[in-house]
């Protein structure tokens, strides 16, 4: 039988062509081809496509927002008020990523202060304007000379993970040179300020996050705008006239896939917030040809294709005629001696040549085991 077809048109970017076209035929898009129809106000589209690009994925986000357990009553649907939520969403992730930059900065400092304690560095500069200059130091322990307590005025802060924390106080300005080692910059604020700075920007962040849940009572508004989008794409395309659109930018194709495969190509398409129309073939339509045959008809489609295909809303004859096939091979063969070898033969090329075989090759030899059992059988 033949597979039932939908029609597939669609709008895609011309740089993400070849890529674009390889997924949508391993998902089951056949005959995939850009469309004869013209197309002007190239502009317009490209500017289309952006936007319902944008709308789409904000509607992805706000989906993402959705508490099951405590769902947010939805606004009344607003066209005007759906355009601007993209932007909105956009300000509200680039004021939470900025604030995660700077927790994470936060955070770092806390660590690197942390086993110094909770000085204040007020007292750092009072030291400073003084004369006296606190260098911090980090050394293994075993690298730790006593001496420089004598020396260098040295105070041990704390032992750590096989590492000692010391400082020196001195007036001495090349007391890491003379050391030998690298002094340690430490963040101008106390380790108290920066906790109160972390908790700070944490419920900033969480403002944020409730910014966005709160949108997603505009989903309505989104959804209007997306589907007003969508209207005036359809409305543009109609008045087309040519196939390459916004200087080459763009390219407005045509493929169908069997019924079967329609949910799994739609989900990619709107993964990839591209403008896309699905319908069912028209009398006009020149509709490709799949078949939908059991395992055993499916054996004698390399038969049918050798003849002229059926056309669409035809009956697809490889299932009557298969049966027959075998009986008019036995009868013009009618040696089981042949039989036999040639069932050998495709056995023995589908087990040792089984990675280089392509899949019309083994449906062939298949076909080929099938003959030769039906001649076996026969005597």
């Amino acid at each position: 039988m033949v597979a039932k077809m939908k029609k597939f048109t669609f709008l895609a970017y011309y740089r993400d062509y070849d890529a674009f076209l390889h997924d949508l035929r391993d998902l089951g898009l056949i005959h995939v081809a850009a469309s004869d129809r013209p197309v002007e106000d190239n502009e317009q589209l490209d500017e289309f496509l952006v936007k319902l690009k944008q709308l789409r994925e904000a509607q992805k986000i706000l989906n993402r927002q959705i508490d099951k357990k405590s769902a947010v009553p939805l606004n009344e649907p607003d066209i005007e008020r759906g355009k601007v939520i993209p932007r909105e969403i956009e300000l509200i992730q680039n004021t939470t990523a900025s604030l995660n930059q700077q927790l994470q900065v936060s955070i770092k400092e806390r660590e690197l202060l942390r086993p110094w304690g909770n000085f204040d560095p007020e007292n750092t500069e009072r030291l400073r304007k003084a004369g006296y200059i606190l260098d911090f130091f980090i050394v293994p322990d075993n690298q730790y000379n006593p001496e420089w307590e004598v020396t260098y005025d040295a105070v041990v802060v704390k032992r750590e993970t096989s590492r000692t924390y010391f400082i020196t106080l001195t007036k001495n300005e090349k007391v890491a040179d003379e050391l030998n080692l690298e002094s340690v910059k430490i963040p101008g604020i106390s380790l108290m300020e920066l906790d109160g700075l972390i908790a700070s920007l944490r419920e900033k962040i969480q403002v944020q996050d409730q910014k966005l849940k709160a949108l997603a009572a505009e989903l309505p508004s989104l959804k209007a705008a997306i589907g007003d989008i969508e209207q005036r794409m359809n409305y543009t395309r109609v008045h087309q006239s040519g196939t390459s659109l916004a200087d080459d930018k763009l390219m407005l194709l045509q493929g169908w896939a069997p019924t079967d495969n329609q949910r799994e190509i739609s989900d990619y398409l709107e993964s990839k917030a591209v403008y896309f129309d699905v319908s069912d073939p028209t009398p006009d339509d020149e509709v490709p040809i799949k078949f939908k045959n059991n395992k055993f008809a499916r054996l004698f489609e390399p038969i049918a294709e050798l003849y002229m295909l059926p056309k669409y809303n035809e009956i697809d004859l490889t299932p009557y005629f298969a049966p027959f096939y075998m009986v008019f091979f036995g009868l013009s063969l009618g040696d089981v001696g042949y039989g036999l070898f040639l069932f050998t033969a495709a056995t023995l090329a589908k087990i040792l040549q089984k990675s280089k075989l392509s899949t019309s090759m083994k449906a062939i030899l298949s076909l080929v085991q099938v003959f030769s059992t039906g001649l076996l059988f026969r005597h």
